[in-house]
């Protein structure tokens, strides 16, 4: 996810330098984001609106704690 998030790199590149299949890659990095996205509404009161991205805010930020799950 870092590297396609973040560096934005495609995820052609990306399974080619971790030498593994496109479809992987592309599972994995879906799967991270939707992981990090339920991690926000779970833990800091954020919502999705109706074209899906997060919304909202934590007014207490010590609530929001991260764990191993």
């Amino acid at each position: 996810m870092e590297r396609s998030e973040l560096l934005e790199l495609k995820l052609l590149t990306i399974a080619a330098q971790l030498g593994l299949g496109l479809l992987v890659v592309k599972s994995r990095v879906q799967g991270a984001v939707k992981m990090i996205k339920n991690m926000f509404i779970a833990c800091c009161a954020f919502t999705l609106d109706e074209k899906d991205p997060l919304k909202g805010e934590n007014e207490e930020a010590a609530a929001c704690t991260t764990s191993k799950s």
